[in-house]
């Protein structure tokens, strides 16, 4: 499994982005870190905190906490 970061340049010319790696929460509900920004990096920087930010501290992970989308969505 690989984590990857699809980075997307809006019409406006800025930019989105999206993991292809999803956090389980304890609802069930998948997700992805996504982030927008001026600039390809900003908006990867964003991605990645905002996937970050949803990982618990409180407890050890497993690889069943995780799902990947569609590799070739990536």
């Amino acid at each position: 499994m690989k984590f990857r970061v699809k980075v997307l340049e809006r019409q406006d010319g800025k930019f989105f982005a999206i993991t292809n790696l999803m956090f389980i929460d304890h609802t069930g509900c998948e997700k992805a870190g996504r982030g927008r920004g001026k600039t390809v990096e900003d908006a990867l920087e964003k991605a990645i905190r905002n996937f970050l930010s949803y990982l618990p501290d409180d407890r050890e992970l497993t690889a069943d906490d995780f799902t990947v989308a569609d590799p070739y969505d990536f």
